[in-house]
């Protein structure tokens, strides 16, 4: 007899006649029809992503009324009020990551995705100034530095004693393939004895390397006679008439003169 299933569950009873009168009926049985593929999702992954870790979990949602499994490349996610999720290792390089799931009737999704993986960070060589330098305030310096094309390259100045850093973090300029370049204007107000150059380098995938310039900076303000205020001899405060005590003494007084 060839039976006809509703999507869901149908019940079945059999039965056998006699003489045109029932004589046996069984136990009913309820059989499921589910023809609809499980919902799936990935959420913290897209094709094409670039990761630096070794390890990464994959998450995301998934529902099915008679939901069976979950694997992620190949083996058991775990799965909870609707989400599931599954730790995988990754190689250096494309890594091919299938998410399958099946519900109980054989219906299956699959989310199959690549991502990229560098989990080595860029190495930074010939940090300029490679020697000590005394700058004063209002000059620049020019910093350089060699690694791979194509990083997010910067630097940062920190006082000695208490690095304390620069205000902020600055950018270099890529300026031939691989050499990176950035310039510093000593600020107003600013003296240190021994400031040191740090250079940061981070690619794509989020690799992160820092290397100090060997030659630090002294800076000082630049100073004329006396205090470096213009003016005259003394403390550069314009002088005025004289004292008659003679030359003046330093403190902004004009040539001598008489007493009025």
């Amino acid at each position: 007899m060839l039976v006809t299933y509703s999507e869901g569950d149908n019940e079945l009873t059999a039965v056998t006649y006699a003489n045109d009168e029932l004589a046996n009926e069984s136990e009913s049985v309820t059989v499921t029809l589910d023809t609809e593929a499980p919902h799936l999702t990935v959420d913290n992954l897209e094709d094409g992503d670039k990761l630096n870790t070794e390890t990464f979990t994959v998450e995301g949602e998934v529902s099915d009324e008679n939901l069976d499994t979950v694997k992620v490349n190949g083996e058991d996610a775990s799965v909870e009020d609707g989400q599931y999720s599954h730790r995988i290792m990754l190689d250096e390089g494309e890594n091919d990551i299938e998410v399958i799931a099946t519900d109980k009737a054989g219906n299956e999704t699959v989310a199959s995705l690549t991502v990229e993986v560098n989990f080595t960070a860029p190495e930074i060589e010939n940090v300029t100034p490679t020697e000590d330098q005394t700058v004063k305030v209002g000059e620049t310096v020019m910093i350089t530095f060699d690694s791979e094309p194509g990083l997010d390259a910067s630097f940062k100045v920190y006082m000695p004693l208490t690095n304390i850093q620069n205000t902020e973090e600055l950018p270099m300029q890529e300026t031939e393939e691989g050499h990176y370049v950035g310039y510093w204007t000593i600020p107003q107000g600013l003296e240190a004895d021994g400031a040191v150059i740090q250079v940061i380098a981070v690619d794509d995938f989020g690799n992160e390397s820092t290397a100090e310039a060997e030659g630090k900076l002294t800076i000082v303000t630049d100073q004329g006679p006396g205090n470096g205020n213009p003016g005259g001899p003394g403390n550069g405060n314009p002088g005025g008439p004289g004292n008659e005590n003679g030359p003046g003494n330093g403190n902004g007084h004009g040539p001598g003169g008489p007493n009025r």
